[in-house]
């Protein structure tokens, strides 16, 4: 499976103003990805773009693009953070508390000597990025939303795509990212996955998945049977340029009509997308977009978003 990733918003939780960001993923089993790249082949040229841009689309674009993708077997899911719901104030100490977390995950693997070999030997790097080397957006972001948001991601495709018809889609799967700098990148890198290590990330597999030589069971199991998320994209996240990665592209379109909805209801154009998008989802999927709230949150009570709920 292939996990195309983008963020809208700038995770930066100590303004005064109202701040609200999104990531959002596009899911797509790589069978189905030659079909998505020629569309935003042959759509590129017919707008004459180069590349699907979600802010340089019109209206009539973004709509073409939202049923192209409600017409294909894609699942896509939206994770929403703001300074409303998560106050700033809370960042610090959710901060300590992963670092907490990563401290005692570390020393266990290395006693029992499963640290994935792209973390070898860089366990003060990661220490210092955690507890202060990651400005206070870029932890939002990495550190506090991005974990179970990639978790929620591959739980969601995990009940979408059960069944014989998808076992091969499931034997590499990518974590894919717009192309950032080094610095970026390495940060990034650095935050998410020792996060996804814990065993708290860990999922289970239904029955579905029990089959002798499922690449599921095979190759990305974890020390409590589940499924090691840091094995699962094979230690790093991939960092292709948006021109050169059509997925990336259709996840821009999604995440901005998304973001749009979320945060303008009276617009009718991103309602009316945002409606075509979510023609095709999977079952589990309760809330319209996943809310990151502070502990004791009423979700009902999001007075923001109550056209969404």
């Amino acid at each position: 499976m292939i996990y195309a990733t983008d963020e809208s918003g700038s995770f930066a939780l100590q303004r005064t103003s109202f701040e609200c960001s999104v990531l959002t993923t596009l899911v797509c089993p790589p069978s189905l990805r030659p079909v998505l790249a020629a569309f935003v082949q042959t759509h590129c040229a017919s707008w004459e773009v180069s590349e699907l841009h979600a802010s340089k689309l019109d209206a009539d674009q973004r709509r073409e693009v939202a049923i192209f993708l409600a017409n294909q077997e894609l699942i896509w899911t939206a994770t929403v953070i703001d300074n409303e719901i998560f106050p700033g104030a809370e960042v610090e100490p959710w901060r300590d508390e992963q670092v907490s977390i990563f401290e005692k995950t570390w020393q266990a693997s290395q006693e029992r000597g499963s640290t994935h070999p792209a973390y070898a030997g860089r366990g003060d790097e990661v220490r210092r990025l955690l507890r202060r080397g990651a400005s206070s957006p870029s932890f939002v972001e990495y550190g506090i939303v991005m974990p179970r948001h990639v978790h929620d991601a591959v739980q969601a495709s995990i009940s979408r795509y059960r069944g014989r018809h998808w076992r091969q889609d499931w034997c590499s799967p990518q974590l894919l990212f717009d192309a950032k700098d080094r610095y970026g990148e390495r940060l990034l890198t650095s935050i998410l996955f020792p996060i996804l290590a814990t065993d708290a990330m860990a999922l289970d597999l239904p029955v579905d998945y029990q089959q002798a030589g499922h690449p599921l069971l095979t190759t990305h199991g974890s020390s409590n049977s589940g499924i090691d998320l840091v094995s699962f994209f094979d230690g790093l996240p991939r960092f292709p340029e948006s021109h050169a990665e059509p997925l990336i592209q259709l996840v821009d379109v999604i995440g901005w009509i998304a973001q749009r909805h979320l945060r303008f209801p009276d617009d009718d154009d991103a309602s009316d997308a945002y409606r075509i998008l979510r023609r095709r989802q999977f079952s589990t999927d309760i809330w319209r977009f996943r809310f990151f709230a502070r502990r004791g949150v009423d979700k009902a009570g999001l007075r923001r978003y109550a056209h969404l709920l």
